[in-house]
């Protein structure tokens, strides 16, 4: 299926890029700790719906074949331009009390 999708993006001269995609818990934004460990580790991106519903689609025997579109490009450098934005209130709360 892998293999297919990327003959069909090749095909439609679409970008096609494999990575290491990281399943995590949200619906929030990644914190500075957060994008730092997967940087560090060399993750490529994050998300937080499409992994559960594979998941649970593969312990049911499905075949799946995932695509993503990813709009939210953040990394360290993009943080400070966010930081007034509050994007994790217990986060800023944690600050608040140190």
């Amino acid at each position: 299926m892998r293999r297919f999708g990327q003959q069909i993006a090749k095909d439609q001269n679409i970008r096609c890029h494999e990575g290491i995609y990281v399943m995590k818990g949200g619906p929030n934004y990644e914190t500075a700790a957060e994008i730092r460990f997967l940087q560090t580790s060399g993750r490529n991106a994050v998300e937080s719906s499409t992994c559960h519903e594979v998941a649970v689609a593969r312990q049911c025997g499905i075949k799946v074949f995932g695509f993503s579109l990813i709009t939210n490009k953040l990394n360290l450098k993009d943080l400070k331009k966010v930081n007034n934005f509050k994007t994790n209130p217990e986060e800023e709360d944690e600050k608040k009390q140190s």
